[in-house]
């Protein structure tokens, strides 16, 4: 199954999808500290640094694969919390 992590943040939620056997495709996040680390916890990843509502979906159509089953996770922002 491949994982689209919106609100990525640093990758807690990709990090338990991957342990279960996913394969992580895409994180999303506003926060560049956060890119940062979730691009060193998934180099295989792709990752979009922006604000999820100037995205449209040819942004991320891209990297979806057309060969198996697809998540999209979305967690709470983490910056507020």
């Amino acid at each position: 199954m491949y994982v689209f992590d919106f609100f990525s943040g640093c990758g807690g939620a990709s990090a338990g999808f991957q342990e279960a056997g996913m394969q992580i495709k895409l994180g999303i996040d506003i926060d560049p500290d956060a890119a940062r680390t979730y691009q060193a916890n998934f180099p295989e990843a792709e990752f979009i640094c922006d604000d999820i509502r100037n995205l449209n979906i040819e942004d991320i159509q891209q990297y979806i694969p057309t060969d198996g089953p697809i998540l999209f996770s979305g967690c709470a922002p983490c910056q507020p919390f």
